[in-house]
């Protein structure tokens, strides 16, 4: 059994301290990410100051880049060594939202993931070495490796950056809806951006 390093926040509110615990297994429909980066988003920072309820211990991190290690059973998705990006919202594929085409309201990531840091078995894939469990808030991308549903691995084209893309998982995706969904901007218009950081 291989081991990995992983950002874990104990209690909300609280700090966060680096724990070596067991490399986890993809099951079926998964895939596992060796993690290249991991944005910080302001939601984190929302669990870590338990501004958000969410269960504890948990590893965060919800917009990575990476490669792909291994596969589960009946994935047909990008092989392994491919170059991915990963976002926040892990759509299930299954939920009446998903078979509609909402899959960015995803009845079980909602569900499972968000309130219960689970995996869409109901199960953690994050374990410490005494076996007790560590949620996750997305896919736990604040560790070496990371278990993400098949739906959520997109190939990264060569001509972008590894370590910049990562935020193309959540900044890049809440500013894109931002700008053609809430505002319903088009090519030509001006705008005034009153932000700093990734969404800005």
């Amino acid at each position: 059994m291989g081991m990995m390093a992983a950002v874990v926040l104990e209690r909300a509110p609280g700090g966060l301290h680096v724990e070596e615990i067991p490399i986890p297994e993809p099951l079926a429909g998964e895939v596992l990410v060796k993690v290249q980066a991991c944005g910080v988003c302001h939601t984190d920072l929302h669990v870590i100051k338990a501004e958000v309820a969410f269960p504890m211990p948990a590893v965060l991190g919800h917009e990575i880049s990476g490669t792909v290690v291994s596969v589960g059973p009946g994935v047909d998705g990008p092989p392994p060594g491919a170059a991915v990006v990963c976002a926040f919202i892990m759509p299930c594929g299954r939920c009446r939202l998903c078979a509609v085409g909402r899959d960015d309201l995803c009845d079980n990531f909602f569900g499972m993931n968000r309130l219960k840091g689970t995996l869409y078995d109901g199960t953690s894939r994050l374990r410490r070495l005494d076996g007790s469990t560590l949620w996750m808030y997305s896919m736990a991308g604040l560790a070496e490796y990371a278990v993400v549903p098949a739906t959520d691995v997109f190939p990264l084209p060569a001509a972008l950056p590894p370590l910049e893309s990562s935020v193309l998982g959540c900044a890049v995706f809440t500013a894109f809806g931002a700008v053609r969904h809430a505002a319903d901007l088009r090519g030509g218009e001006r705008v005034a951006v009153v932000a700093a950081g990734g969404v800005g």
